[in-house]
């Protein structure tokens, strides 16, 4: 078998097979250039092998050797080398800012803090100063704020200070020293003084830097010459009525107001100024009969009745509640004759018949206190306060209405002429006018469906039982001139005061009453029960003489 001994000068046998001979060309061949396996493989480059020595044929696009080493090829991008842009040795400086190279070309990206490149050429960077007055934020920005002196220490224009007479008070760069001290009421002399806060003041103006109080509210007035607390005295109170220091002067059972910086006396609970005169105030004590509740209020011998709603010489229903008859028909309180068929209530708590026997004591033009009592079910009835309510499981059957309270049980009629327990809703007080106190022969009465009492709360001590038993000799006087025929034995005119004297004999008689009534003993019932029928007697006796 032949083997090679030495090859040819420029050649050699890299593939070891002898059949082949020395085939490589080591002087050309870029795979073996100069020996075997030395490839010409060089960076970003195109490679040749001359005489045996790897070269550059030529650079890839974009790339140049600059260093002139052919081992490292084309070592250089000068698309993107900030140090050798576009060409070998080109360095992309930009003064404050940060430089790039852009296929070739220098360019900013980005700007330092503070800095902008106002004439858009890399090669001088950004040159111009942003926190500047005259580059504010950016490229021409003038910062010049009003009534100021302007500084732009971050990009943004401020104000360094204010030019007198003027101050920043709303902390708004943009509107500069927007406030005049010197004559703005809201920032007067200082951005902390607001004229306009100033107590009481109407009108205000800020002249050379200090407040001064043009006018003051309605019923005020600056007694004492100081701005600073402003309109300090309102005049509309009884020291200071109308004008600093005016006293409104004492009179007697009354309090004075100055609603309107005008002296004004009302009088104290139970006086009235029945004379007119100012010298001796409130004189008149309208808890008394001749004037009672009122100055022209006269009880004509009647008690005058003072409770927690006022005086009055009697009291019962407001007029316009309407009363089931017996045939069907409704009719309201004040419209109730003598005679007429009603329901009431009796000692069982039973619906039973009953009749008007008279209308007691009415005045149909007096202003009273109600009080309005409401059921759960709607229902609802206007008493005076001082009148009997029937409320079940009560220590006492009746109680006045003003005591009445809520979840307390009344009895309601219902359409099977029975009675139901229903609860109270609410009690309100409210003024009407006119009142009407009808009397029946139960003593009860069946108003607008409700259970109540014929009778008011004439003297603490005497309950309801008392008065009805007391009034029997009434009742027996009614009775027997219906038998004799006479339709209405207590005639009444609506217009009138009723027929009171009844009322006259329990008031006037009131402590021989509680005596005779107020015991167990039985000969002083009888004894009250024979005098009251005798004077009965002797109007029954009256009357048909007359």
């Amino acid at each position: 078998m032949c083997d090679i001994w030495t090859c040819s000068a420029g050649y050699d046998d890299c593939d070891r097979n002898a059949s082949t001979g020395c085939e490589v060309n080591l002087l050309i061949t870029t795979a073996h250039c100069g020996y075997c396996t030395n490839n010409c493989n060089l960076a970003h480059a195109t490679s040749a092998c001359v005489n045996g020595t790897c070269v550059i044929a030529s650079c890839n696009v974009g790339y140049v050797n600059c260093d002139n080493i052919t081992s490292n090829g084309c070592e250089v991008d000068v698309l993107t080398s900030t140090s050798n842009c576009g060409y070998c040795g080109h360095n992309c400086t930009c003064p404050h800012a940060t430089a790039v190279c852009t296929s070739g070309v220098c360019a900013i990206s980005p700007c330092d803090t503070g800095y902008a490149d106002c004439d858009l050429t890399a090669s001088s960077g950004c040159e111009v100063n942003i926190f500047s007055v005259i580059n504010c934020g950016s490229c021409g920005n003038i910062c010049s704020l009003p009534n100021a002196i302007s500084t732009c220490p971050t990009g943004t224009c401020e104000v360094l200070s204010c030019l007198s007479p003027y101050g920043d008070c709303d902390g708004i760069a943009s509107n500069g020293c927007e406030a005049n001290l010197q004559t703005s009421a809201s920032t007067c002399g200082t951005c902390a003084i607001n004229c306009n806060n100033l107590a009481n003041v109407n009108l205000v103006h800020c002249i050379s830097g200090s407040c001064s109080i043009a006018t003051c509210d309605s019923e005020y007035y600056d007694c004492d010459g100081t701005v600073s607390d402003g309109c300090e005295v309102n005049l509309y109170t009884t020291n200071n009525c109308g004008s600093c220091g005016s006293t409104c002067s004492s009179r007697s059972h009354s309090s004075v107001t100055c609603p309107a910086g005008t002296c004004q006396y009302s009088c104290n609970s139970g006086y009235a100024d029945c004379n007119g005169s100012p010298t001796d105030g409130c004189e008149t004590d309208i808890t008394t009969s001749s004037h009672c509740g009122s100055c022209s209020n006269d009880c004509n011998g009647n008690n005058c009745n003072c409770g927690w709603t006022g005086c009055s010489c009697g009291g019962c229903f407001h007029g316009d509640e309407p009363v089931l008859l017996v045939n069907g028909e409704y009719r309201k309180v004040k419209n109730l004759l003598s005679g007429d068929r009603v329901y009431s209530l009796n000692e069982q708590n039973r619906i039973v018949e009953d009749e008007i026997i008279m209308m007691l004591h009415l005045d149909p033009n007096l202003t009273t206190e109600f009080c309005t009592i409401e059921t759960v079910m709607n229902e609802s009835l206007s008493v005076t306060c001082d009148h009997y309510m029937i409320v079940h499981g009560q220590k006492e059957r009746y109680i006045r209405a003003d005591r009445v309270k809520h979840n307390d049980m009344l009895y309601v009629h219902t359409t099977q002429n029975s009675v139901k327990l229903v609860a109270v809703k609410s009690v309100r007080r409210d003024f009407k006018i006119g009142y009407y106190t009808p009397k029946t022969f139960q003593g009860t009465l069946i108003v607008n469906g409700i259970a109540t009492s014929c009778y008011v709360e004439i003297v603490k001590s005497i309950q309801q039982e008392t008065i009805h038993f007391v009034l029997a000799p009434l009742r027996w006087y009614y009775r027997v001139l219906k038998q004799l025929s006479i339709q209405q034995p207590f005639k009444w005119q609506p217009t009138t005061r009723g027929y009171v004297f009844p009322i006259n004999i329990l008031t006037k008689n009131r402590r021989l009453i509680l005596f005779l009534f107020q015991t167990s003993i039985g000969y002083q019932k009888m004894f009250a029960t024979v005098l009251i029928t005798i004077y009965f007697i002797r109007r029954v006796l009256k009357k048909f003489k007359s």
